[in-house]
């Protein structure tokens, strides 16, 4: 056995493995976001601006307001643990009582099923707390609206 044929199988095998990683770390160019999606990050927006200002009317724009609700976990009487849900006209009544406060908001993800059928995930500070919350949305009369909300708190942010 010479000395070539020894070390040619271990060249080709790393010259491969090389070409794998070079082509695998290749940048490419991102995938373009359908246009169901720009609506749904628009409508989210609407829900983003609504909070940033507390006018109901943004609000009003990114949910389904007749029926629409929100479910959230809160404690009961007894100490135990129950999920209620709120129609989510309560919950917009609820959110523009005050004068508005620092807001941001950011999109996590966002999955289009179907053309019909939206899920998003997205992180929103809203009167001092942060929230991560999860929708779905639902394409009606090729309009979007958000449909359901549920949410947890990262807790509230400090004041320093």
């Amino acid at each position: 056995m010479t000395l070539l044929s020894y070390i040619q199988p271990k060249l080709s095998l790393s010259l491969a493995t090389l070409l794998l990683v070079a082509l695998a770390s290749y940048p490419t160019a991102p995938t373009p976001m359908s246009a169901d999606e720009q609506k749904v990050r628009e409508v989210i927006g609407y829900y983003f601006k609504g909070a940033e200002t507390s006018d109901p009317s943004y609000f009003e724009r990114a949910f389904d307001v007749e029926n629409a609700h929100m479910k959230a976990v809160g404690t009961d009487s007894t100490g135990l643990q129950r999920v209620r849900t709120i129609p989510i006209a309560n919950a917009i009544a609820s959110w523009t009582r005050n004068p508005p406060e620092e807001t941001w908001g950011k999109i996590h993800s966002v999955d289009i099923i179907d053309g019909k059928l939206a899920h998003a995930t997205i992180e929103i500070l809203f009167r001092g707390y942060v929230y991560v919350d999860v929708m779905a949305l639902y394409k009606l009369n090729d309009d979007w609206k958000i449909v359901y909300k549920t949410y947890v708190s990262r807790g509230r942010v400090s004041d320093s």
